[in-house]
This record gives structure tokens, C-alpha cells and sequence, in this order.
């Protein structure tokens, strides 16, 4: 591990000069947030039933203050999955989970919710880790899609092998 550290620390210095902003490297004194998407619930509108929504797949999107900033997997069946994403909280003001379904080259926004960064941050700080059942509201409606159950915490600075990480600077 120390080798490893050795032979990365020079990227840390140089390494917003030469990567995509959503791929560069983060030393590890900042704050990092660590949010897992432990699953969904999603409510089937009157025309759909269970067999057509396994028919698709979803995915959680995160925004931060208006950007991109990952995409879950997509997994088949729009029902179940693990997921992970790393941040900086640091700044920011706005965290937006958006659940997504579709197949192929259709995917619509099924419900989404959002939080104060700063809020979200200082609760998984104090917690140490913050459980939260996020209702999803109708992108166009005032009425509720969903629940999304995410995780947050402070990131401890060790991968987890078995959640798909997605990270963003």
C-alpha cells in the first residue's frame, strides 16, 4: 500500500492539469461523502403492472448544484440494486437523485428528490452515518413515485469491493 501511495502522490499534484474533471484524483484530507443507493421503491402508475416494469432497467443519477456527477449500473427488473458515489461536499449546495428507468436508447426520469448538501453533510458527520427513505417526487407533478433508500457517511478512505464505485471531484 505504501509503494502504491508513493507512486501515486506525484498525480495528486499534477493531477487537475492533465484528467477530466470527473476523473481526477482526490487526496485524501478533504472531505469526501459516501452515498450508497440501497434500493427503490417504485409505485406502478394505473396502466402499468409488475410484469411491465420488470421489463426495464433502472438507474439512480446524482446532480450536484445543476452537474452531473454519476450514474449507478443499470439493472434489469427496475427493482432492486446497490449502488455507490463518491463527492466532495465541500461547496456544495444541492444534491439531486434522480431514479431513472428505460431500455435501449429511452430512459425517462421516473421521480427524484434532493437535499441540502450541507445538511446531508453535517448530519452523516455527526451520525457518522445518515439512513435516509427519500420519497421521489413525479418530475412534472406534485405527487409521490417512490422511496429511495440511500446511505451517507464520511468516506473512510477504503475501497469496497463488492458496490460499483462512481466518483466525482
Amino acid at each position: 500500500m505504501e509503494i502504491v501511495q508513493r507512486l501515486l502522490s506525484p498525480l495528486y499534484d499534477i493531477g487537475p492539469l492533465i484528467e477530466e474533471h470527473k476523473d481526477v484524483l482526490v487526496p485524501e484530507r478533504e472531505p469526501i461523502l459516501e452515498v450508497h443507493v440501497d434500493d427503490a421503491e417504485i409505485s406502478l402508475y394505473s396502466h402499468e403492472t409488475e410484469e411491465m416494469l420488470s421489463q426495464v432497467d433502472a438507474f439512480v443519477r446524482l446532480w450536484v448544484d445543476g452537474e452531473l456527477v454519476a450514474e449507478t449500473e443499470a439493472f434489469p427488473g427496475a427493482r432492486s440494486w446497490k449502488g455507490r458515489f463518491l463527492f466532495r461536499p465541500e461547496g456544495a449546495r444541492c444534491a439531486r437523485f434522480e431514479l431513472c428507468l428505460g431500455r435501449d436508447c429511452f430512459t425517462h426520469v421516473r421521480g427524484h428528490c434532493a437535499y441540502g448538501v450541507p445538511g446531508l453533510w453535517a448530519s452523516a458527520e455527526s451520525s457518522g452515518r445518515l439512513d435516509l427513505a427519500a420519497p421521489l417526487m413525479h418530475p412534472s407533478e406534485p405527487r409521490e413515485v417512490g422511496m429511495l433508500k440511500l446511505s451517507l457517511a464520511p468516506w473512510d478512505g477504503r475501497a469496497n469491493q463488492e458496490l460499483p464505485l462512481r466518483v466525482h471531484n
